[in-house]
């Protein structure tokens, strides 16, 4: 039973990725328990996976109001729908957007969801939610962190969280970075 495990376990931890670059943080998670064994003499084996959220952070020059401008924008080009505004918090919110691209990449790119024929990601049941917050960093600076989950099923399958590899976390970051060295 362990032997067969094992390829199943480097399969989910392979969905375990980071991105570096010019951002602060970007960091997907999954995290995975398995057990195996015998329960009343036929093979027991149990897969548990349970994600977080991927997070990525950026710090940048340019005041946060004109940041907090720039971000719908970023969102758009993305191909990502906005659910929520929240002017006050300077918060985006993307909750449970049915998306089959994004920045015109497959979903695989973004996020592991796994499947028997394939990422599940591509399937054309993805579920993407992203929320990015502006604030003011205490060093004066404007922080802009963003937060992403998915959940993706094959045809007829039961929905199943998906681990980010931490790019669009990135792509978000370097996009607003991007527009606000380029805004007046």
């Amino acid at each position: 039973m362990t032997r067969a495990v094992a390829p199943l376990m480097l399969l989910l931890l392979g969905a375990c990725a980071s991105s570096s670059g010019r951002m602060t943080e970007s960091v997907g998670v999954a995290t995975a328990t398995v057990r195996s064994g015998e329960a009343t003499g036929a093979p027991l084996a149990t897969v548990q996976v349970t994600t977080q959220p991927g997070t990525g952070s950026v710090t940048l020059d340019a005041p946060a109001d004109r940041v907090w401008a720039l971000l719908p924008a970023v969102f758009l080009e993305l191909g990502i729908p906005l659910s929520q505004t929240d002017n006050a918090q300077k918060l985006l919110v993307a909750s449970n957007q049915r998306v089959s691209r994004i920045g015109g990449k497959r979903l695989s790119t973004y996020f592991r969801c796994g499947g028997v024929y394939g990422d599940n990601a591509d399937s054309g049941n993805t579920y993407v939610t992203a929320r990015t917050q502006v604030s003011t960093a205490p060093d004066g600076k404007t922080l802009v962190r963003t937060e992403v989950r998915a959940a993706a099923s094959a045809e007829g399958t039961t929905v199943g969280e998906c681990g980010s590899t931490g790019l669009l976390e990135k792509a978000i970051g370097e996009a607003i970075q991007a527009k606000s060295a380029a805004a007046p």
